[in-house]
């Protein structure tokens, strides 16, 4: 059974790459082509530096936290009462700005990162067109929404190289 059900899924794959062909489809990936761009790279380095210092607090804080976690952990019940409850409250307080800062971090990137693929899309869009012309596709499907394509129908390396050629 379970090798009928194999060979169904291997012709229907094979039917559907030579109807694919025939039909001028290709496949293409807009934000990893966008992503893994020179221009991306050189935004991303600015990310970086933009959100070093709030990285390196994270990073500061979680080892504060974890010191703080054994240090309860191992004198907790030997320690007096009012020091236990100001080593909790510290804690608490550490985790609390651990999470606003994560979230804020997160949030700040994100944001970014939908700025410059936002500025970038009319770039994209007269790629992407260019693309289509010089390859005569008919149709473009999603790189996430497929499950296997051809390095030829793969139209993302190429909108790589036009976008590093683009200045």
């Amino acid at each position: 059974m379970k090798k009928w059900v194999s060979a169904c899924a291997v012709a229907m794959g094979l039917s559907v790459a030579s109807v694919a062909h025939a039909l001028d489809v290709a496949v293409l990936d807009v934000p990893q082509a966008l992503f893994s761009s020179d221009r991306a790279k050189s935004f991303m380095k600015g990310l970086d530096k933009e959100f070093s210092d709030s990285e390196q607090r994270l990073e500061t804080l979680a080892r504060d936290i974890q010191a703080n976690q054994q240090k309860l952990k191992k004198d907790g019940g030997i320690m007096k009462d009012d020091d236990r409850q100001k080593l909790q409250n510290s804690l608490k307080d550490e985790v609390s700005e651990y999470r606003f800062l994560q979230q804020k971090v997160q949030s700040g990137r994100a944001s970014r990162q939908q700025q410059f693929l936002d500025a970038n899309r009319p770039l994209l869009d007269k790629l992407i067109r260019e693309l289509i012309n010089k390859k005569d596709v008919k149709v473009i499907l999603s790189r996430q929404g497929t499950v296997y394509v051809s390095e030829t129908a793969d139209l993302t390396p190429d909108l790589i190289k036009s976008l590093n050629k683009s200045k």
